[in-house]
C-alpha cells in the first residue's frame, strides 16, 4: 500500500510493520491519540519521514489500522512562532491518480513539498 506522509511516499506492508502479536498494544490508542503522537514525532524531527523511515512506516500504519480509508497525512513541520498556532494534522484518502501521479514524481526524485502541498494538502494555490 503507497502512503503520503507529508511529501513523502513509503510503500507500507502493515502486516510487517504491525505484527498480530503485537497488535493487541495498539488496540488502546484512539485516532487522536495516534495523530497526536504524529506531530508529535515531526515536531522533533521535521524530516522524520526520511530520515527515520521505520518509524514514519510504523505511525503511517497506525493510521490507516485507526482509519482504513486513510493512505495520506500531514503533519506540520514549521518551526513554531510566537502567536501562530501549528496547523492541525491532516489525514485524507486522496484518489489512485493522484497517488499515482505523485509516486512517478517521487520515483525521480521531483515530488516536492510544493507539489503535495498544491494536489493534497491545498497549502498553496493550484
Amino acid at each position: 500500500m503507497l502512503f503520503l506522509l507529508n511529501e513523502t511516499i513509503l510503500d507500507l506492508n502493515l502486516r510487517a510493520l504491525i505484527p498480530p502479536a503485537e497488535a493487541p498494544k495498539f488496540a488502546g490508542l484512539s485516532f487522536d491519540q495516534v495523530m497526536q503522537q504524529g506531530a508529535d514525532m515531526f515536531r522533533q524531527n521535521p524530516l522524520l519521514a526520511t530520515e527515520d523511515v521505520t518509524r514514519a512506516k510504523r505511525l503511517a500504519a497506525l493510521i490507516v489500522v485507526k482509519a482504513p480509508k486513510a493512505n495520506a497525512a500531514f503533519f506540520d513541520t514549521a518551526a513554531p512562532q510566537p502567536g501562530k498556532r501549528p496547523r492541525p494534522p491532516q489525514v485524507v484518502s486522496i484518489s489512485i491518480e493522484v497517488m499515482a501521479t505523485l509516486y512517478g514524481e517521487f520515483l525521480v526524485g521531483k515530488l516536492t513539498p510544493e507539489l503535495a502541498h498544491r494536489k493534497v494538502w491545498s497549502l498553496l494555490p493550484a
